[in-house]
């Protein structure tokens, strides 16, 4: 279970941190899960809603390769406001993290794709050498495939529908494969360009 930590506990140094006078070594960390949401409050007159204001809620987990896990979070709450200042300290710190551990991460994942010949990420499987990805017995490969990316995840949309699949997608009913990508996005859109060729702005 993540131990919920303050950010203030936090302390960066140029190849380390220490976490509540704890020291880990960047080569530490294992993964990242970053999550990040708007949150808009709006006050009901009778005939139309008006927005008072908006905050940042923002949520980090880091893991370590020990198996530790530290989770900082700052979001509003029913009578206070997010301390914005805690929101641009926690992603601070998540930057500083993800750019000096983004190899280690990468390498961890292809690792597994030269041992075993395939890596696992968000309870799918990726075969890079051969631009698929297989969810229980369902193969998307590169070619057949529209990868639609929004924040937080990819939806595998056959690039060819069935009848029944093009009938869901009409009704609001249809049940794609996702990919969550809140967690090492940076790793998993390395290897995506790299070994799949896609590219997001």
């Amino acid at each position: 279970m993540a131990a919920k930590t303050s950010i203030r506990n936090v302390e960066l140094y140029e190849d380390a941190f220490l976490i509540a006078g704890r020291r880990h070594s960047i080569s530490d960390v294992r993964h990242l899960r970053l999550f990040r949401r708007l949150l808009s409050t709006h006050i009901a007159v009778p005939t139309e809603f008006t927005k008072l204001g908006q905050e940042e809620h923002v949520g980090l987990l880091v893991t370590l390769k020990s198996g530790e896990e530290y989770q900082f979070t700052e979001q509003p709450g029913w009578i206070k406001s997010a301390d914005q200042r805690a929101v641009k300290q926690i992603l601070d710190f998540y930057s500083y993290l993800a750019r000096a551990s983004l190899t280690e991460r990468v390498e961890a994942y292809l690792e597994n794709f030269r041992s075993y010949g395939y890596f696992y990420y968000s309870g799918l499987r990726f075969f890079p050498d051969h631009q698929t990805i297989v969810d229980g017995s369902t193969t998307y490969n590169r070619q057949n495939t529209d990868f639609l990316h929004s924040y937080g995840c990819i939806e595998l949309r056959p690039k060819e529908l069935s009848f029944i699949q093009q009938a869901k997608l009409k009704v609001g009913s249809a049940n794609f494969t996702r990919i969550d990508t809140l967690t090492d996005t940076d790793a998993l859109y390395v290897i995506l360009s790299e070994f799949y060729g896609l590219r997001w702005k």
